[in-house]
């Protein structure tokens, strides 16, 4: 069994105005053993991962209120360690661009393939764990230098 698989799962936040959607991809995940949890609008979304920060947003692109590149843009500023994935059924390359330009981890047009969600979601662990560990380097190379000069 990978570490992507394992039951403990991720924490995963899903926004899109489509409750077909959300519906679907909440079963996917959770069928996989991730924590999902939904919301329909970008503030909805916003205010549920202030009570709880998932360690990946999905959001639509378009959706009422503050739309996918409001999220991202608060995602990224208040939580850094969460990756967003966006989608959206307007597949334009212009908003790809953007989207990627501002962060987001990956991104999809509408419809898609949860499988193809799925293999992002892997490569978005990967990634998390690779920062983590280069974290975790980067600490023990501070504590050593700092031990360094505190000998001499």
């Amino acid at each position: 069994m990978s570490e992507y698989e394992n039951p403990i799962g991720l924490s995963i936040l899903v926004i899109d105005d489509d409750p077909a959607i959300l519906r679907s991809v909440k079963n996917y995940l959770e069928a996989r053993g991730h924590r999902v949890r939904t919301a329909e609008t970008g503030e909805e979304g916003l205010a549920a991962q202030a009570r709880e920060a998932a360690d990946i947003v999905i959001t639509d692109v378009k959706i009422p209120g503050m739309d996918g590149f409001g999220v991202l843009g608060e995602v990224r500023r208040q939580w850094p360690d969460t990756e967003v994935i966006m989608i959206t059924a307007y597949g334009e390359v212009e908003i790809a661009v953007r989207a990627m330009r501002e962060g987001a981890f990956d991104f999809f047009p509408k419809p898609f393939e949860v499988q193809n969600l799925s293999a992002a979601l892997q490569r978005t662990v990967r990634f998390q764990m690779l920062r983590r560990e280069k974290d975790r380097y980067r600490k023990r190379l501070e504590q050593a230098a700092s031990m360094g000069r505190r000998r001499y």
